[in-house]
């Protein structure tokens, strides 16, 4: 039931720990927006999860860094802190070398593997649209 998931501080992941108290507090409790927020953030990343994997694919490596720039906000914001910052150190590994190395490219795939399993988790979950 959709109350249960809010009384739950952190949800588990294989990858990732996402903690939900930061999320509560940014909608002020509101359920229906923390549903919302949490239904957005897995609509959005599983589309950006595509198109990264296409971005690699393709060598668009400024497609590819936006969307990791956009992970690094986006994860880190709705509570998976860990994965957003590895998300952030992704960001800065590729300015700082104005490319995606295929060492980058590796490091991302396994980044998008935790997202995914971290997007499953939620799936799993409870939620409805207010």
């Amino acid at each position: 039931d959709l109350l249960s998931i809010f009384d739950r501080k952190s949800i588990s992941s294989t990858n990732a720990t996402f903690d939900l108290s930061a999320l509560h507090k940014m909608t002020g409790g509101n359920e229906q927006l923390m549903t919302r927020v949490l239904n957005r953030f897995k609509t959005d990343s599983g589309n950006d999860i595509v198109e990264l994997k296409e971005a690699l694919t393709i060598g668009d490596d400024a497609k590819a860094s936006l969307i990791v720039h956009r992970f690094a906000g986006r994860i880190g914001q709705i509570g998976a802190k860990d994965l957003g910052l590895a998300f952030r150190k992704m960001e800065q590994n590729i300015t700082d070398t104005h490319e995606i190395t295929e060492a980058h490219k590796s490091e991302i795939q396994a980044l998008i593997l935790k997202l995914e399993n971290l997007v499953e988790d939620l799936d799993q979950q409870t939620y409805s649209m207010p």
